[in-house]
């Protein structure tokens, strides 16, 4: 009797799964298809409902070469709460959709071989995940308007699982999937923690004591993991963040590298800056030192190696970044000013924690049915007063400006109306 090598075997089951149909729980019926990833534990494959030709879906198939107890409770727990998120009133559209999970007996004739599957079915994105996305884009970044867009849609994912009290734990670019058949991209999380995404030519992440060397904090490496919390998911999202604007990890693992190093780099060495690589920064944030400032400080928190020093939640990190990333977009869009200018600080972009005491007027006694005032830049703006004014906006020694209140709180206001004489403001 021929005896086969596990490699051999397990060989075989992976290219008899295309073309099987996995019965699921309530008598569902999925066709597999082709393969789309490969990894230490598990394989992908994309599927279809009921029919060989019907809705596409993923079909997520644990191996059996490592389904030990503690692999099969993390892809059972997994399933559970990818069940519980999509089963919401409201499911968040930032999440994978979860749609089933059961076991699938295969065998395999000619090896006599019969092998019993766990698998867990979910929504196909058509797109790529935010780890291609990168590497398409040749160490240049995404630019901060879709930084800015993907950030967002991974912050509101994040926000509906931490309200479920779950926390992610691997957050890392090949973990989102940007979805981009709805002709706008859409970026949506999910978990591959046991089944890597097949993605020839990208740099593999490499994993320690179950976390993602370059993205996870140093708490995850502790023996209990009892520091993680969602906190954990704020430095893993601002490691993105940082590489999303710079084309580069926040901090790189290099060939030969032992994975303890990458993690002694994250507790000792200097936080990775925008400001140390500003000349391959895009080109709308690369001149503008007091906006790539601002980021530094909320990256720098939010990727302290103490848990506690970090933003609390990724709502309070998106509030601290979305201040400058949107200043940046407000920055590109506007046209240019004139040589008047007065510091971010005194207009009340900076951050202080004194609160305004009186309403914040800019130009006091103007007719604001003839005034329109523009911002863009921290300490750029600009007033056209009318046609009777349009000379005088070349002319700098024709402006004059006054502050009349202290710098307010960042973001506490995005506009103001005054009426004509300062007496009131909205």
């Amino acid at each position: 009797m021929q005896k086969y090598t596990i490699e051999t075997r397990l060989k075989a089951l992976r290219d008899a799964l295309p073309g099987q149909v996995l019965q699921g729980t309530g008598g569902q019926r999925y066709p597999v298809g082709e393969p789309l990833g490969e990894g230490g534990q598990g394989w992908v494959f994309k599927a279809s409902w009921n029919e060989p030709h019907g809705y596409d879906v993923v079909v997520k198939v644990l191996r059996p070469d490592v389904a030990s107890k503690d692999s099969l409770a993390r892809f059972q727990r997994e399933a559970e709460v990818l069940r519980m998120l999509s089963q919401q009133a409201t499911p968040n559209p930032h999440i994978v959709r979860f749609f089933d999970h059961a076991q699938a007996t295969i065998r395999i004739p000619e090896m006599n071989d019969t092998w019993t599957l766990p698998f867990t079915v979910l929504e196909y994105v058509r797109g790529s995940t935010l780890e291609q996305v990168l590497a398409a884009s040749d160490g240049r970044g995404l630019g901060v308007e879709r930084t800015r867009r993907l950030l967002r849609h991974v912050v509101l994912a994040l926000e509906h699982v931490h309200a479920q009290n779950v926390v992610h734990r691997d957050l890392k670019p090949s973990n989102i999937l940007v979805d981009s058949s709805g002709g706008q991209e859409l970026a949506k999380v999910t978990d591959f923690g046991l089944v890597k995404l097949f993605a020839p030519g990208l740099a593999k992440t490499t994993a320690l004591a179950g976390a993602s060397v370059g993205y996870a904090p140093p708490e995850q490496f502790e023996h209990g993991n009892a520091r993680v919390g969602r906190h954990t998911d704020v430095f893993s999202l601002a490691a993105i963040v940082y590489e999303m604007l710079t084309g580069r990890p926040a901090f790189p693992f290099h060939a030969g590298d032992h994975p303890l190093l990458v993690v002694t780099r994250i507790l000792n060495d200097a936080r990775p800056a925008l400001a140390r690589v500003a000349s391959t920064l895009p080109g709308e944030i690369q001149n503008a030192p007091e906006l790539i400032a601002m980021i530094d400080a909320e990256l720098a928190r939010a990727l302290s190696p103490d848990p506690h020093a970090r933003h609390e939640t990724v709502t309070a990190l998106w509030e601290g970044l979305e201040r400058a990333l949107a200043l940046t977009t407000k920055r590109v869009s506007m046209p240019p000013t004139s040589d008047a200018r007065i510091s971010v600080a005194r207009l009340g972009l900076a951050r202080d924690s004194t609160p305004a005491t009186s309403a914040p007027t800019m130009f006091a006694g103007e007719d604001l049915s003839k005034t329109t005032v523009m911002q863009d830049a921290p300490g750029e703006a600009m007033s056209t007063r009318g046609s009777q004014h349009a000379k005088a906006a070349s002319a700098s020694s024709q402006w004059s400006w006054r502050v009349r209140t202290p710098a307010i709180a960042m973001g506490a206001a995005r506009a103001a109306s005054i009426a004509p004489g300062g007496a009131t403001a909205v």
